[in-house]
């Protein structure tokens, strides 16, 4: 999943396995072409659904840039 923010600057969301792990993944928010990560979930998840549900939040908090002024309903 990709997004813009404010400026030309472009984010994506990138969900990957754990290195090691078997069956748990995370998501990662990521600048460019991926070189640069912003945000990153703290724990694993058994599938990519529940890990790319997750990182709705992560992925809010990089568009929005003003998360702590505006409440969001989950999290």
């Amino acid at each position: 999943m990709k997004f813009g923010a404010m400026g030309k600057d472009s984010y994506f969301v990138r969900v990957t396995s754990l290195v090691g792990a078997t069956g748990l993944y995370i998501w990662e928010v990521c600048r460019g072409d991926g070189a640069v990560v912003i945000e990153r979930s703290a724990k694993g998840f058994p599938t990519r659904v529940e890990a790319l549900l997750s990182s709705a939040q992560g992925a809010a908090v990089v568009a929005l840039e003003t998360l702590q002024q505006i409440p969001l309903p989950f999290g």
